[in-house]
């Protein structure tokens, strides 16, 4: 939705179309929007390709695989002129995991990705893995970041738990896939002061509660759900830990260093890339005792400065960038 309302309205007239879960989507009010109320993917496939043809649009924007496997699908009845992009927001062999194994045996990155014009991904490290799985897909392949409003950001009122010792801020669903098991396992080896905050929902929360409770450190681990206001959390935070088991390039991520808080995270949370160019913000460990000395080494902010440290981001990250290149990348498939 950011990108579609950022960019050059004498350029480009655009349009989203939503199939499902609008409810958490509230478009912004200057983006014209195309609603299909459907709970599953599949079901609204006839809807979104007949108000593709009825549209007609030189390009077409799709992001998460399942989207992408769909439109790529359907590419062959769409007008002529409709270039298809899809956006590579994980990597693909964790997309494939997910999969049931007869989907996932009908190999759907190698029978349908070619078929895109342009193939957007987060990281290079996406891009490598889609190389390797589809042959000849390196020309088509270009990177594109999450865009990141640091201005707005930035206007949140950092929140803080009160008292002295580390604030360590995870954010993201509670699922396996984000490894938060993993940091409450070290919780117990940092100083007695530390609390850890957990932000988000999902099917792990009990097992999660029990972990802390069993390992003794139920009163310095706070599980508080989905919250409307994370930056403010982000930005009260000393430092913001990523224990994920895989990922692409959590937006979350973005934000914390935007926010000027440091980020600890394991290798497998795929940060190895933008760790080379946000130098020094981002601390990069396997879990157990290397990540538990990096927690140790960060400082515990002075709570009056929470809200002027200096944005950590790199600008090619900044909104501002990320729209200028998705401008050059429609350009181009449209050539």
């Amino acid at each position: 939705m950011r990108l579609a309302d950022g960019i050059d309205r004498e350029r480009w007239e655009p349009r989203l179309f939503v199939m499902g879960g609008v409810q958490a989507l509230m478009p912004p009010a200057t983006l014209a929007t195309e609603i299909g109320s459907y709970h599953r993917t599949i079901a609204g496939v006839p809807w979104l390709v007949r108000r593709l043809r009825a549209f007609a649009p030189d390009a077409v924007l799709s992001t998460l695989a399942y989207t992408n496997f769909v439109l790529l699908a359907a590419s062959k009845t769409l007008p002529n002129q409709t270039r298809v992009l899809v956006r590579e927001a994980n990597t693909p062999q964790a997309t494939l995991n997910a999969l049931s194994p007869l989907l996932s045996r009908l190999a759907p990155y190698r029978r349908l990705y070619p078929r895109a014009t342009r193939v957007l991904v987060q990281t290079p490290q996406i891009r490598d893995a889609l190389e390797d799985l589809v042959p000849g897909l390196e020309s088509k392949i270009r990177l594109l970041p999450n865009p990141v409003d640091v201005d707005i950001l930035r206007m949140a009122r950092p929140e803080r738990i009160s008292g002295p010792g580390l604030r360590l801020v995870a954010a993201g669903r509670l699922t396996r896939q984000k490894g938060f098991d993993r940091m409450i396992n070290m919780v117990n080896q940092l100083p007695a002061e530390t609390m850890l905050t957990i932000f988000g929902e999902g099917p792990e929360r009990a097992a999660l509660e029990a972990q802390a409770r069993m390992l003794g450190v139920a009163g310095r681990v706070q599980l508080p759900g989905y919250v409307n206001n994370l930056q403010a959390h982000l930005a009260g935070a000393d430092a913001f830990v990523i224990t994920s088991r895989w990922e692409g390039l959590p937006n979350v991520v973005l934000e914390a260093l935007a926010l000027g808080v440091p980020v600890v995270a394991t290798p497998d949370a795929g940060l190895n890339d933008i760790a080379l160019e946000a130098i020094g913000a981002i601390l990069i460990a396997p879990p157990g005792e290397s990540f538990i000395e990096l927690l140790r080494a960060i400082e515990v902010c002075d709570p009056t400065v929470l809200g002027s440290r200096k944005s950590l981001l790199p600008v090619a990250y900044h909104a501002d960038a990320v729209i200028k290149n998705l401008e050059a990348i429609f350009e181009e498939a449209l050539m």
